[in-house]
């Protein structure tokens, strides 16, 4: 397992703190933004990823099928 964390800038949906766990098959992200709060779940296009933003916290589960 591989794990990543650090500050990020995003002037979209705003700055912030993460930490992600990578796996042999994928990966799990969680994001802190202070400042931009959001409400919503989406799937995204350019891969086959899930995001959930709840409040100032974003959850994104990756998975890639071997």
């Amino acid at each position: 397992m591989k794990i990543n964390y650090g500050p990020f800038s995003d002037v979209y949906r705003g700055h912030g703190y993460f930490v992600s766990f990578g796996f042999k098959h994928g990966w799990l992200l969680f994001a802190f933004r202070p400042r931009n709060w959001h409400l919503y779940f989406t799937k995204l296009q350019w891969k086959p990823a899930m995001r959930a933003y709840v409040g100032p916290f974003e959850v994104e589960f990756f998975r890639v099928k071997p």
